[in-house]
């Protein structure tokens, strides 16, 4: 069964509600937890460990704010922020069309695409940095996003932490 609000363990709405982002009951807070629960459910259904999920869900938020809505004036797509160029790359390898808007899960399916296809995006680094979520976050910034920002790289480490908290209680 996918995940939603109302599958997920009850402490975990409490958790929802007391860290910083949208009420879940809102319309924003909705669709953001929505994305949230679709690219873990996604990641979840390939074997991945939790803290390698946490890196990138806390890289989407702090990318996009967990938008599926297509910006093509920002030059960035998708919920990882690809450039137009990885963006191409991911149409011609996969079929999602990151740039039309793809679902959560199809975002999930590029981005595992492009870590199995090209060895730039930090796969290896990624995996022995998963042993913990602020690593992984860390990993994430660093090798997949590409960022030169240290402040980048800790502000996602320091998100995967707080989404770790939000999955602590489903079993994961």
């Amino acid at each position: 069964m996918p995940a939603t609000l109302s599958t997920r363990h009850p402490a975990q709405r409490v958790v929802r509600a007391l860290l910083p982002w949208a009420a879940p009951a809102s319309p924003e807070g909705f669709a953001f937890f929505t994305t949230a629960d679709a690219i873990a459910d996604a990641f979840l259904a390939k074997y991945v460990s939790k803290p390698f999920m946490l890196g990138f869900l806390a890289r989407a938020e702090l990318e996009t704010g967990l938008s599926l809505t297509p910006n093509p004036d920002a030059g960035r797509h998708g919920l990882w922020g690809w450039s137009a160029a990885r963006a191409a790359a991911i149409l011609a390898g996969c079929s999602v069309d990151i740039v039309a808007g793809a679902t959560a899960a199809d975002q999930v399916t590029a981005v595992l695409w492009e870590l199995a296809n090209d060895p730039q995006c930090g796969l290896k680094q990624i995996r022995a940095a998963a042993h913990d979520a602020y690593s992984a976050g860390v990993a994430v910034s660093t090798y997949f996003s590409r960022s030169d920002d240290n402040d980048d790289a800790e502000r996602t480490g320091l998100a995967a932490v707080r989404w770790e908290k939000d999955w602590g209680f489903t079993g994961w």
